[in-house]
């Protein structure tokens, strides 16, 4: 009813941040999400901290709201303001369906955070999310970047207790 009536689909609300698709988007309410783009709605509008409606998805986990957006063209590279992609944001919230669907899309696996250098990798062993790294690592992530800090994934993961995923990544190879 609202859309047609020529509601504003680009309407930020009193906060002025996030936009109906990305509202959708988090949410995953794929029918909304589909509505939202048949009716004109920027894939790629970005919140006063850069979120895009990808990764509001990607955060997530909303595989069929994420599959939605590329297919109407998000770019897959966007960075918010701490850098993250879409593909970091499925990482550090452990969601490896999404991974593989942003992969699928062209997403960078060793792009990395313009200020803390952080990578999708690092980023997983940091949160403890034993799928998501030995998914990242079977699809090629570089196990030694270093973060601005110097840390690899296997002193992110060791800095806070992840025993599981230390193990898996020496038993990968890491040093």
């Amino acid at each position: 009813v609202l859309l047609a009536m020529n509601a504003n689909v680009e309407d930020r609300g009193i906060k002025g941040d996030c936009t109906p698709l990305m509202e959708a988007a988090s949410a995953g309410h794929v029918e909304i999400v589909s509505l939202l783009i048949a009716h004109g709605a920027d894939v790629n509008a970005q919140s006063t901290s850069g979120n895009t409606p990808l990764m509001y998805g990607c955060a997530g986990g909303h595989e069929g709201a994420v599959r939605v957006l590329l297919e109407a063209g998000a770019n897959v590279e966007d960075h918010n303001e701490n850098g993250h992609t879409p593909l970091m944001e499925a990482a550090s919230a452990g969601h490896v369906q999404v991974a593989k669907i942003l992969l699928e899309h062209g997403a960078g696996i060793n792009t990395h955070s313009n200020e803390f250098k952080e990578s999708a990798l690092t980023l997983a062993c940091y949160k403890g999310h034993l799928d998501m790294v030995r998914f990242l690592l079977e699809a090629g992530a570089d196990q030694e970047h270093k973060t601005d800090e110097m840390h690899t994934a296997l002193m992110e993961a060791s800095m806070d207790g992840h025993v599981e995923v230390a193990r898996l990544l020496l038993d990968s190879g890491a040093q």
